[in-house]
């Protein structure tokens, strides 16, 4: 849990030779119980799909 919140969450694992790649992934537009402060700045970016550039 970090200040994001509990966000789901997918790691891909590849194998290349003798390396093992972890890739995670934490889609933060569907994070729960997020921490939260009384100057918090609404961030509507959290609930919009990022490009991929």
């Amino acid at each position: 849990t970090g200040i994001n919140g509990r966000c789901p969450t997918k790691y891909m694992v590849e194998h290349q030779g003798d390396k093992i790649i972890v890739e995670k992934r934490k889609d933060l537009r569907f994070c729960q119980e997020r921490f939260t402060t009384q100057f918090e700045v609404p961030r509507a970016w959290h609930k919009a799909p990022l490009p991929m550039v």
